[in-house]
C-alpha cells in the first residue's frame, strides 16, 4: 500500500446529492425501523395496562391509542421518507456547490489516501 496526496478541485453537484439523497432514504428507513420496535413495546405496555387494569373502558382506551399511534406514526414515516430523500438532495448539492466555491478560492482540499 502506497500513500498519496489526493487533492479535490471539484464535486459534481447532482452526484452529491443523489448520495445524500440516498444516504437520507436508507437513514430514514433505519430510523422508522427503530420507531417500530419502541412503538411496539409501547403497544404491549398499553395493552397490559389495559388487561390488567380489569377495567373494560381502559383496555378500549389503550387498544385505541395504541392503533391511532401506529396510524400517525405510519403517515409520518411515509412523509418522513420522502421530505428526508428530496430535503437530502437539495442540501448535498447546496453543499456541494458551496464546497467548489470555497475549493476554488482556496486552491483545492487536500488528503492522503492509501492506494492498494
Amino acid at each position: 500500500m502506497s500513500k498519496q496526496k489526493i487533492k479535490i478541485k471539484h464535486l459534481g453537484i447532482f452526484s452529491t446529492g443523489k448520495f445524500v439523497a440516498v444516504f437520507n432514504f436508507i437513514l430514514s428507513l433505519v430510523l422508522i425501523g427503530v420507531g417500530v420496535v419502541l412503538g411496539l413495546v409501547f403497544a404491549l405496555f398499553a395493552l397490559i395496562i389495559g388487561v390488567v387494569s380489569g377495567d373494560f373502558n381502559t383496555l378500549v382506551a389503550a387498544l385505541i391509542s395504541t392503533v391511532t399511534m401506529a396510524l400517525g406514526y405510519l403517515f409520518t414515516g411515509a412523509v418522513a421518507i420522502v421530505v428526508y430523500t428530496v430535503v437530502g438532495f437539495f442540501m448535498g448539492a447546496i453543499v456541494a456547490f458551496v464546497l467548489n466555491i470555497v475549493v476554488k478560492l482556496s486552491g483545492g482540499l487536500s488528503f492522503d489516501a492509501e492506494v492498494n
